[in-house]
């Protein structure tokens, strides 16, 4: 009777520990899993932001480039109406430019 009460605890406590370990893996593998699933999101979102950034700065770009009819001479937006030359902004505040962008959105 004490052998088998013996055996059967030792069995009790083996497959408990059996459990035990498969409970601490499986768990293991759900944190790694979250990790996981955590920076793939954190990657995306980062993308994200790069091409939405990107794509923001490439409008900046296109409502800043100079048109046909304007030429950027000295620095200053000039825009040439057949024989008719004006500079583009306010008094005091002209649009500077620089190569064929200017220094702010024209668009």
């Amino acid at each position: 009777m004490f052998w088998g009460v013996l055996c059967a605890l030792l069995v009790f406590s083996g497959i408990w520990a059996v459990w035990f370990a498969l409970g601490a893996f499986a768990q293991r593998q759900a944190v790694s899993d979250a990790y996981v699933k955590m920076n793939h999101q954190a990657e995306l979102s980062s993308l994200r932001v790069r091409r939405d950034e990107a794509h923001r700065r490439a409008v900046d770009l296109s409502r800043r480039r100079l048109a046909a009819d304007q030429r950027c001479v000295a620095g200053v937006v000039i825009v040439a109406h057949g024989s008719t030359y004006s500079d583009l902004g306010t008094v005091g505040n002209p649009v500077n430019c620089s190569g064929g962008y200017a220094d702010r959105p024209l668009r």
